[in-house]
């Protein structure tokens, strides 16, 4: 289902498309997965979600192959005038430091980037869909 960063990235994407600024621009939603195995499941649950919202998006499902996840998320995401990508928030003190650099390493190349954390029990459902169906 939709919950905590993907929600609040699509409520996001949903709160700049209600601007009169940003109301023609474009929204794609990405997802990365290991192999074409995970690549139908995923899109099938992802277009399910997005078919049920209120927003006008395009989607699809990456399969990342031999590039490294962050080599497919630059490879897609570079010419993106902002990119939005779910941050996980490391468990404990010790793996800030490979935190850190695992999300630099990411960054690196990419257009003004939000980090999006939100808190576990995030529901997005009220504004995102037109009936309860999520």
């Amino acid at each position: 289902g939709l919950r905590s960063n993907g929600a609040m990235m699509l409520m996001l994407a949903f709160l700049l498309n209600s601007h009169d600024r940003f109301r023609d621009a474009q929204v794609r939603v990405m997802t990365v997965v290991e192999n074409d195995q995970l690549r139908v499941r995923a899109e099938d649950r992802l277009f399910a979600i997005l078919s049920k919202t209120r927003l006008d998006v395009s989607a699809c499902v990456l399969v990342r192959g031999e590039e490294s996840f962050e080599e497919t998320i630059q490879r897609e995401s570079s010419r993106a005038d902002l990119a939005m990508i779910g941050l996980r928030v490391p468990r404990t003190a010790d793996s800030a430091t490979v935190f850190v650099e695992n999300y630099n390493r990411v960054l690196e190349g990419l257009p003004t980037t939000m980090l999006v954390s939100s808190a576990p029990s995030f529901e997005g459902a009220p504004v995102l869909f037109d009936e309860d169906s999520h």
